[in-house]
């Protein structure tokens, strides 16, 4: 029970949510509305950082967080992929965070894939990598399945297997 109350203590007393907040908020963010057939209109927040070089063709990274998190994950690793010649954009998934949801049945990760790559194409990225850990792997996968003219490189992380993921492109029509 000493374990919970020093917990608690920390959380009341010691952690500085302020700190946090500012790290979340210096982060450049921005909202785009896409409309995804059916489903209508989403408001899709993101995160958008671009390479610190822009001598040599920057690479656009779309980074997509799983469950339980959110676009946050991507915020320790966004200094050393710009410097590195990536432009770095992490949304938050429909439906997490700052992402509104559709109310309509039947919305699949495919559909979260198809908004993903509005976004990519909206901010003018034509090709680009995706990264993705647990409920964005299962995304960027479908991704590469829809759009394989258009991903040129994919990472999983925390890769499962759902029921709903189609198993050919075929699948999806």
């Amino acid at each position: 029970m000493s374990f919970i109350k020093d917990i608690v203590k920390y959380w009341l007393e010691e952690y500085d949510w302020e700190s946090e907040q500012q790290k979340i908020n210096n982060l450049p963010q921005f909202k785009a509305q896409i409309v995804l057939n059916d489903f209508g209109p989403f408001d899709i927040h993101f995160v958008h950082c671009l390479a610190r070089d822009e001598a040599h063709k920057p690479i656009p990274l779309l980074f997509m967080h799983g469950w339980p998190g959110n676009f946050t994950e991507v915020s320790k690793i966004i200094g050393p992929l710009t410097t590195a010649g990536y432009h770095v954009i992490a949304p938050s998934l429909p439906g997490f965070g700052f992402s509104s949801y559709t109310e309509k049945d039947g919305f699949k990760n495919w559909d979260s894939a198809r908004l993903m790559h509005q976004l990519m194409e909206g901010l003018g990225y034509e090709e680009y990598v995706v990264a993705g850990g647990d409920w964005g792997a299962m995304i960027a996968t479908s991704m590469a399945r829809l759009y394989p003219e258009n991903i040129k490189a994919i990472h999983l992380t925390n890769v499962g297997t759902t029921r709903n993921q189609p198993a050919f492109l075929s699948d999806l029509k």
